[in-house]
């Protein structure tokens, strides 16, 4: 099932996103963080501070 609204990027600040990575891989599609494994499809999307932007 497709998203038809994308999800809020959350901005954190990168020593945060350092400790995140075990849970967190980087989506080049998205240029952001999402969960590992459920990320395409549920959870948070993560970016570092300074670096949000408007979807």
């Amino acid at each position: 099932m497709a998203r038809t609204t994308p999800r809020r990027r959350r901005a954190v600040a990168p020593h945060t996103l350092a400790v995140l990575r075990i849970a967190f891989r980087y989506s080049y599609s998205r240029d952001a963080y999402v969960l590992r494994v459920v990320g395409n499809r549920i959870g948070p999307v993560l970016v570092a501070q300074g670096h949000a932007r408007a979807v």
